[in-house]
């Protein structure tokens, strides 16, 4: 990460704010206005702070000082924890004066963390979860404890079978042991919740079934082609996504 100060060009009224650009890679950038506005004669390119012969400089400096702490801290803090800060979650970051109290806000800045090292069809697949989530209640970390996690499962049931339910509960408990080691709660209360298994008895049609389907006289043409791609895939082994 890489941060400068710069001092942008002049409006009509010859002000000109003065802004932040953190650079985080080539592509990812963020710009941060510090609502300093002046004319360009009392700004000090070399020190990057509004001259003392501006009357209100202290002040003017105090917000520019603020702000460059602030996204020291939270850098030093990514680092610590060996995460890695994107331009998306600066913003974040700064829009909140402390670190994430809710598991929501906590499971969004960590898919964002995470989206760089994850495929866009897991991602969709880790938003789809959190979006069950948002939808059952914001939850604090206080409130993460066994009794949560079966009220999330019961609301769960509603939409979807039990052994889909597997699927969320599974990136709760990995956002939530994540969080345990960040020191955000005292422990994953999964440790004590039995995740439903996934796995589910398959049925298959028998060579004659397939036989049966095969000569079946169709007359809707648009029928026709789907039992064709049906059989298809089920000679060929090839899935229904490919």
């Amino acid at each position: 990460m890489r941060v400068m100060l710069k001092y942008n060009r002049r409006n009509l009224k010859g002000l000109a704010p003065v802004e932040f650009i953190v650079y985080f890679n080539r592509t990812d950038r963020v710009y941060l206005n510090t609502q300093v506005s002046i004319e360009k004669k009392f700004w000090d390119e070399a020190a990057g702070i509004v001259k003392h012969s501006h009357d209100e400089f202290l002040m003017m400096n105090a917000k520019i000082k603020a702000i460059r702490n602030r996204i020291n801290e939270i850098g030093i803090r990514y680092l610590e924890r060996e995460s890695t800060l994107t331009g998306e979650l600066l913003k974040i970051e700064l829009a909140s004066n402390s670190p994430a109290t809710t598991l929501n806000q906590y499971i969004r800045e960590q898919l964002e963390h995470d989206r760089r090292t994850i495929k866009d069809s897991t991602y969709r697949r880790l938003r789809s979860v959190l979006k069950n989530l948002d939808n059952f209640q914001t939850v604090t970390f206080q409130q993460c404890d066994l009794p949560f996690i079966r009220e999330y499962h019961s609301n769960l049931l509603k939409t979807m079978q039990h052994t889909t339910t597997g699927k969320n509960h599974k990136v709760l408990s990995k956002y939530l042991k994540r969080a345990a080691e960040d020191g955000l709660i005292a422990q994953n209360p999964y440790l004590k919740f039995k995740i439903p298994s996934g796995t589910t008895r398959r049925t298959y049609l028998n060579q004659d079934e397939l036989k049966r389907i095969r000569e079946k006289e169709i007359t809707i043409e648009r029928l026709a082609v789907v039992r064709d791609m049906f059989l298809f895939m089920c000679l060929t082994g090839m899935e229904y996504t490919d």
